[in-house]
């Protein structure tokens, strides 16, 4: 179930030591709420209709501007599939930790290493199947983080 969390914020005033009174903001969170806005996770059903004998292209759309990076099958069946990025050299494939996950080539920060750029969201590894997950995806970039909706091309 995808949810947002509600959070409540209360003004508190509370005695200080001086004789006065001091106010400060609390905030805490309320209760997660399910958010019909964000799509809904589906449970160990990946590629629905989707036939494993005909890779496709996938797309990440992000869900805050709508910009779409679509990525093209290149090799490989289930679990071995490797799936390029149209306009940059980056793949989503299944890494034995991470599951589904999109990779970069190299991290600036540990030379010679690939970099985790996003990875599927509310699916642990041991239930996803042999295709990548559609659904909710995140990823980080800097210190910036964003969300993504996986979906497969006809």
């Amino acid at each position: 179930m995808a949810v947002r969390v509600v959070t409540h914020r209360t003004l508190v005033f509370f005695p200080h030591a001086d004789s006065s009174v001091r106010a400060l903001f609390c905030t805490k969170a309320v209760s997660p709420i399910r958010d019909p806005t964000l799509p809904q996770p589906r449970k160990n059903t990946p590629f629905t209709g989707v036939s494993m004998s005909r890779p496709g292209g996938l797309r990440l759309r992000r869900l805050i501007d709508g910009l779409e990076y679509d990525f093209d099958h290149q090799s490989g069946d289930a679990k071995e599939s490797v799936y390029i990025r149209s306009d940059k050299a980056v793949k989503v494939i299944y890494d034995q930790d991470f599951g589904w996950s999109v990779w970069g080539e190299d991290d600036p920060d540990v030379t010679g290493e690939r970099a985790l750029l996003g990875r599927v969201w509310d699916v642990l590894v041991k239930d996803q199947g042999g295709s990548p997950t559609e659904g909710v995806w995140v990823s980080r970039k800097g210190e910036k983080a964003y969300v993504y909706v996986l979906e497969y091309l006809e």
